[in-house]
């Protein structure tokens, strides 16, 4: 048997749905407009000649796309809609399916977008000064959820002045600060609740450790990340690790010292040695020891005063970053000292710029 040839498609396309639909009302400001066809669409027609938004104000800038899968057409806005305004979607006669068929006839369709809601502006501060700098400037930049709104800035509970974003402050003295950023819409409705950037000057910075650990070499897969006391020993041998997080500090310190809360008092006192900085404190153990990173910072000799211990350092810091220090002691009168689980005597990395 021999078939005939195969009828050409000589049927148009049909819009089957749309978002939103024809007449709908209270249209959110962001909402995709959409179609719906009946097969699959030449993509190539499908584009912001062919398919189209329009208000009594003019035609909307806007992206168009076209899902082959899903035979679905979406035109994006380039910006919100307007409050309480109709809105005309059209599709012309230009789009055509895979064999050339047009539209029967142009598709257009109309929606009304919802009424403003009066409600205050939201504001955010976006970016701004590390919580302890040694820098006399800061730089913020601020936002707010309602476009064109305006702004005002109050310094350290100053009067509130207009600003803009982004906004420097020059000259600022050493001591705590507080930045005010408050937002008002056109209709002069301001932010209740304004946005607060808070920082600190320092002619000093100091940093806690973010993580210690005791390594022990007669337990060598044991993990003391939560021990609230840290050792060096040479017999038998015991080291610690502790990192810390370095953050406005604007380049290498004139001087950077490691303190410690030492609890007893050693004829000989540790080296201490600068390491990678990629271990986890509830993991680490003697045998997943980071290596260190050259030789010894710096090696003491006899400590005999209880209390904070310095260590200089200095050498070692280079500026905003992670470092990893190891504590390690050759002598068997072994130094013990406290944690950062001891909230007060936690190690701490001092820099002076």
């Amino acid at each position: 048997m021999v078939s005939g040839p195969t009828a050409p498609d000589e049927t148009a396309p049909a819009v089957i749905a749309t978002t939103p639909t024809d007449g709908a009302t209270g249209v959110g400001l962001a909402v995709p407009v959409s179609a719906t066809f009946s097969e699959a669409l030449a993509p190539a027609t499908v584009n912001a000649t062919t398919f189209t938004l329009s208000s009594a104000a003019g035609s909307v800038p806007a992206a168009v796309s076209f899902n082959s899968q899903t035979r679905v057409a979406t035109l994006t806005p380039s910006a919100t809609l307007e409050p309480s305004t109709t809105y005309t979607a059209t599709l012309t006669t230009g789009v055509t399916d895979l064999a050339g068929n047009p539209l029967a006839a142009p598709v257009s369709w109309t929606f009304t977008t919802q009424a403003v809601v009066a409600q205050p502006p939201n504001t955010t501060i976006l970016t701004g000064p590390s919580t302890q700098t040694n820098l006399a400037s800061a730089t913020f930049t601020f936002s707010s959820d309602v476009p064109a709104s305006t702004f005002t800035c109050a310094l350290d509970g100053a009067a509130a002045t207009a600003c803009t974003s982004p906004l420097t402050l020059n000259g600022l003295a050493a001591g705590a600060h507080q930045l005010q950023v408050t937002a008002t819409d056109l209709a002069g409705v301001a932010d209740p609740t304004p946005a607060v950037w808070s920082w600190t000057i320092s002619t000093s910075l100091a940093f806690t450790a973010q993580a210690d650990a005791l390594l022990n070499a007669t337990s060598t897969t044991r993990n003391y990340g939560t021990a609230t006391g840290l050792e060096t020993d040479g017999s038998p041998i015991r080291e610690s690790l502790v990192r810390f997080a370095v953050t406005g500090s604007g380049g290498a310190p004139t001087r950077a010292v490691l303190r410690i809360y030492v609890s007893n008092t050693t004829s000989n006192g540790p080296a201490v040695y600068l390491t990678d900085a990629a271990w986890t404190e509830n993991t680490v153990t003697w045998a997943t020891r980071p290596a260190r990173l050259g030789a010894a910072i710096v090696d003491v000799g006899a400590m005999n005063t209880l209390g904070w211990y310095e260590f200089d350092v200095t050498s070692a810091i280079t500026g905003d970053g992670t470092y990893s220090f190891n504590l390690a002691l050759t002598s068997s009168d072994a130094m013990k000292f406290s944690s950062r689980e001891v909230a007060a005597q936690a190690p701490q990395l001092v820099v002076t710029p």
